[in-house]
């Protein structure tokens, strides 16, 4: 049986950078791109795509 450990530091990250678009607004005009970088994604990334 394994077990799993989660690391208890905190990582801050930077707040989401505010948008010209309402959230309805930015879905309605969406586009996928199917071509993605092979960078990593940064913290401020992720926070923006966790606000």
């Amino acid at each position: 049986m394994s077990s799993t450990s989660f690391s208890q530091e905190k990582i801050f990250l930077p707040p989401p950078k505010k948008s010209k678009f309402s959230l309805d607004e930015a879905l309605d005009v969406r586009k996928s791109i199917r071509d993605y970088p092979s960078l990593p994604l940064t913290l401020e990334g992720v926070s923006n795509l966790l606000w």
